[in-house]
């Protein structure tokens, strides 16, 4: 662009808004960006006309340059696409959601604008991620199979029963004490549970709903200042923020939401009402939806909706 003839600032704002990558970025690491690919020797007053490409826009040489260069795109998304993937397997997103999500947005495939190239690169992308958590994944194990045990032993003392809902209560708080308290990655939380959970589809339902759990705890760290929420979900996570860094939880109890309430009605004041739907909104998801269960899940999702509307009054009480 700037051989053709056209200013450095007219290129520069070509590139910020047609390249994805740039696009998306903030506008001084943008600038930065700029800088490094600008050839040294290349000047505000320095103006190059060259006769082949006097006609050419700034698009024309745009887009020719990226044609000529898209062998090397793949250098240039590729460590942010798995830091990024990475960052939300971590935060108890599944697969799936990841996968249609990264399909939808990927910069890539906005930036090459060549489906095949942009398939091969996502699917060479996710095996990446793939091989290079199975192998922390393996590093951790023997770690986390010494931390089951631990957390094993203590919720035998904490909790008594044998029945079924028991063990499920049991295994979702083993789950979480694993990703919440020790921070292991879900895949190696998964494969030790496998001795414990012998039902291979109720392990994968048990880590979707803790994933979620995990969500909902990294949205709490991520809560904006009390003042600045602006819904009834942000208030109440704005409040619990503040609870668990002042007493150093990575978990809340039931006695934990009961004081966060307390501390709600005494700061403000808010409405029971207010209360009531911040927390049936923030902290008891719906789960799946009703036509794409059982007869029998409804049923459970139905006894688990009442205890659910029983524990929002005891908190707000």
């Amino acid at each position: 662009m700037k051989e053709a003839g056209f200013s450095q600032d007219a290129a520069k704002e070509f590139f910020f808004k047609h390249c994805p990558y740039v696009r998306h970025q903030p506008r001084q690491q943008a600038e930065e960006l700029f800088r490094q690919i600008l050839p040294s020797d290349m000047k505000d007053e320095v103006i190059i006309r060259l006769d082949k490409v006097m006609d050419k826009t700034l698009g024309d040489i745009y887009w020719q340059t990226k044609d000529e260069n898209a062998e090397n795109f793949p250098l240039v998304y590729q460590k942010a696409d798995m830091a990024a993937i990475n960052a939300l397997l971590d935060m108890g997103f599944t697969s799936r959601a990841i996968d249609e999500s990264y399909e939808l947005n990927s910069f890539f495939a906005a930036e090459i604008e060549n489906e095949p190239l942009a398939i091969d690169y996502e699917n060479e992308i996710k095996r990446n991620v793939t091989e290079e958590r199975e192998l922390k994944s393996l590093d951790e194990g023997k770690e986390a199979k010494i931390s089951l045990q631990k957390i094993s032993v203590s919720n035998r003392h904490k909790f008594a029963g044998n029945d079924k809902e028991y063990a499920l209560y049991n295994n979702g708080q083993t789950v979480l004490a694993l990703l919440l308290q020790e921070g292991f990655m879900p895949e190696t939380v998964r494969a030790v549970m496998e001795s414990t959970v012998k039902d291979r589809d109720r392990l994968e339902k048990l880590m979707e709903e803790c994933g979620r759990v995990k969500i909902a705890y990294q949205e709490i760290k991520d809560a904006p200042e009390i003042d600045e929420a602006g819904n009834m979900p942000d208030t109440y996570r704005a409040y619990a923020k503040i609870y668990m860094q002042r007493h150093h939880l990575n978990q809340l109890s039931f006695t934990d939401d009961c004081q966060i309430i307390k501390d709600m009605k005494e700061a403000e004041g808010y409405p029971d009402e207010f209360l009531r739907n911040a927390l049936r909104v923030m902290c008891y998801g719906s789960g799946k939806k009703e036509d794409t269960v059982s007869e029998k899940e409804k049923a459970l999702q139905r006894k688990a909706e009442l205890k659910r509307q029983n524990d929002i009054e005891r908190l707000i009480r």
